[in-house]
């Protein structure tokens, strides 16, 4: 059998697993590959009776043309919702969401449909009603965090083994996986519902309203993001989220749902004028996505559930935050995480926690996050790595570079606890998110984190093993600029739900001047410095072990077993995580987030417990008092991880604006100068953030005598 005949015949039982003798109209669509000739076209074939001739269509199309079948068959030869039949498919457009990674209910099958970017579909037991298998997709789609707008019952998805023309050279569309699993619909109606949008008619009130107007209005905030280039292009494929990107950017710059819905219509990436599809479904996509922005202004709601009223026991590190405090004016919560992720150094070169999911390596990343210098977040950082590298000089492997140069290192520290070391972060999370030299950084360290017993990397000129890495990351950044370097894939990735985050507020009152050393203090220091010594003897470096005769030097080993108390509160805590998390309003942040956090606690349960005894016969014991010291700590900084996710892309002008706003609450009536004092404005810029604020309907103004006197709205 040839290479066409088996791509063919592949195709065609690909089709025969999703449709099976239902009758009704398969469409089949295409674009150029050519981006300035997009070329939008459809053609519908008879299913089954013309399944041959659809194949026969593909294969004279796909060597030129990107190829999409709607995912569900239609009673009329138009891609319309109202002529959708009933189906067994769910479906999800997963965008970068890896379908590995969701376990609760894994789709039986993936499409590749370019590097790093899936799509999935689940049959069903039964046919259902088009609405229903829409709704299902629905809350698939938001439970997942996939794309938001791919779960449209016209929904189209890329057909196997063709080509994905937007890359050069062209990537093939590949079918991951297919099997014959089905689903009771009972699975899929048990799902947590989404917030449904109202299918109110388009109001009358926009009357002449036009997008030019609209886009004078606010060009105040658009200008300063990237909202023309979406505005003005026709994609070269993706219509779907150009247009989405283009609604998103209206509602976050403030205007009203009309509004948006305006320059929606007029922008050049509207694929419902294209596809000649009713004014209406665009009308509905603003009113999805007006729900979605609602939500986003919504999740300062969510806290960190109270899990213990205090610490069981008082360690090291209360007494290491004591000198932190007596010797420099940093935030006392730095250097309570410093010296947590510092002991994650030493302990992880050998303990190891086995659990029914696999061993656990206690290991741990920190974000420090404050507003200036005054928080002293690189003296608190500092203060620590300066005692570690008196302990191992060789301990921090890199501070920049790339991923090689960082596997390069930590491939000569076999077996060896590694510190990655930032002490301003935002733009090396920048230098990561436009993906140049750095490509690749954020999944090998995530990667890293989880410890690997053998990391391999082919480079260019030679592949990089790194054997069990224990890899540890200390870094700072202002809140500002950090939030503006991210966005929501470096929560979905597991990036930043990897890190305790502590955020310093600072306060002038607290500075201290700079004097010489006491004696105590430097007594205290000595101190700290041969607990950390003693700890590092116990659980860091190699033992000579006997193999085929030969002695060889293995690395420690140590084991930590929990008592079945331990175990029993560490279950708690993490359901009333996970199921804080799963209640909000933002789910899929929070559950990666969340999740992490109470793996992260019982990491530091385990480095407690380190603390607090020495091995014997190589084991050491994690009791109850360990874990409710370790969430004590969890539940002082989870609200810090939460600050952190929902303000990923927000830049400084947005925090501004926030902070102006909370202003105005917390002083109704304050005074236009006040506030130009309060935020070191000049008038232009007051003028601009005011302006802002008002023409979102967040605040208001009058003139009291020469004065303008400001209150929310």
């Amino acid at each position: 059998m040839s290479v066409m005949e088996a791509k063919s015949e592949f195709r065609l039982r690909f089709f025969d697993l999703l449709f099976e003798e239902q009758q009704g109209n398969l469409c089949l669509a295409t674009t150029s590959r050519d981006p300035r000739n997009k070329g939008f076209a459809q053609e519908f074939f008879k299913w089954p009776a013309q399944r041959i001739d659809a194949e026969n269509w593909i294969l004279k199309n796909e060597s030129s043309r990107n190829i999409y079948f709607c995912i569900n068959l239609l009673s009329r030869a138009e891609r319309k919702k109202d002529f959708c039949l009933p189906t067994k498919l769910v479906w999800a457009d997963l965008d970068n969401v890896n379908p590995e990674e969701f376990s609760q209910l894994p789709p039986p099958i993936v499409i590749k449909s370019s590097p790093g970017r899936w799509q999935a579909i689940w049959r069903l037991t039964m046919n259902v009603d088009p609405t229903e298998a829409e709704e299902y997709s629905r809350r698939i789609a938001y439970l997942m965090g996939a794309d938001k707008s791919g779960w449209d019952l016209t929904q189209l998805l890329r057909v196997p083994f063709t080509a994905n023309f937007k890359y050069d050279p062209p990537s093939l569309i590949e079918l991951e996986r297919c099997l014959e699993i089905e689903a009771r619909p009972l699975l899929f109606s048990s799902l947590p519902p989404t917030i449904s949008a109202p299918t109110t008619p388009i109001p009358e009130s926009i009357g002449d309203l036009t997008a030019e107007h609209v886009i004078y209005k606010y060009w105040s905030v658009l200008s300063r993001g990237s909202f023309l280039s979406y505005y003005l292009s026709e994609p070269d494929e993706d219509w779907s989220s150009v247009l989405w990107r283009v609604i998103n950017e209206g509602f976050r710059a403030g205007m009203t749902q009309e509004e948006v819905y305006v320059v929606a219509r007029e922008s050049k990436s509207n694929k419902y004028v294209r596809d000649n599809r009713p004014a209406e479904d665009l009308w509905k996509d603003v009113t999805k996505a007006a729900i979605g922005y609602e939500i986003d202004v919504e999740t300062s709601v969510l806290q960190i559930p109270q899990m213990v009223d205090g610490p069981a026991y008082e360690t090291f590190v209360d007494e290491y935050v004591r000198w932190g405090e007596s010797v420099t004016d940093a935030v006392g919560e730095y250097h309570r995480l410093c010296m947590i992720v510092a002991l994650s150094s030493i302990v992880s070169n050998s303990v190891r926690l086995e659990t029914s999911g696999g061993s656990i390596v206690p290991n741990l990343w920190g974000m420090l996050l404050g507003d200036s210098t005054l928080t002293r977040k690189t003296t608190a950082m500092r203060l620590v790595m300066d005692m570690l590298m008196t302990l191992d000089p060789e301990l921090i492997v890199a501070t920049d570079g790339s991923p090689e140069g960082l596997l390069s290192a930590l491939a000569e520290r076999p077996n060896r606890a590694s510190i990655f070391f930032k002490d301003e972060l935002s733009g090396f999370l920048e230098s990561m998110g436009r993906r140049e030299y750095q490509a690749g950084m954020q999944e090998t360290l995530t990667a890293l984190y989880d410890v690997p017993p053998v990391l391999s990397r082919r480079l260019r000129k030679e592949t990089i093993i790194i054997e069990s890495p224990s890899f540890v990351f200390l870094g700072g950044g202002i809140p500002e600029r950090v939030f503006a370097a991210i966005d929501d894939s470096f929560v979905h990735s597991g990036f930043l739900p990897r890190f305790l985050v502590v955020k310093g507020e600072a306060d002038v009152r607290s500075r201290r001047p700079l004097g010489p050393p006491t004696a105590e203090n430097v007594a205290e220091k000595n101190k700290i410095i041969m607990k950390l010594a003693d700890l590092t003897e116990l659980y860091s470096g190699n033992v000579v072990q006997k193999i085929g005769g030969e002695k060889v030097m293995l690395p420690k080993r140590i084991t930590a077993k929990m008592t079945d108390e331990a175990w029993e509160r560490n279950a708690e805590f993490e359901m009333k995580l996970l199921h804080t998390a799963n209640d909000s309003v933002v789910k899929s942040l929070a559950l990666p987030t969340f999740d992490r956090l109470s793996r992260n606690t019982l990491k530091i349960g385990v480095i407690f417990a380190t603390l607090r005894q020495k091995p014997v016969n190589d084991i050491i014991t994690v009791e109850e008092d360990d874990i409710i010291n370790a969430a004590w700590l969890a539940q002082r900084w989870g609200q810090d991880s939460i600050e952190l996710f929902t303000n990923a892309g927000k830049g400084h002008e947005e925090k501004v604006v926030e902070k102006v706003y909370n202003i105005v609450k917390d002083q109704p009536g304050v005074m236009r100068t006040q506030l130009m004092r309060t935020m070191h404005w000049n008038s232009r810029e007051a003028t601009m953030y005011l302006d802002t604020l008002e023409e979102r309907g967040m605040i208001r103004h009058e003139k009291r005598g020469k004065a303008a006197h400001y209150w929310i709205t």
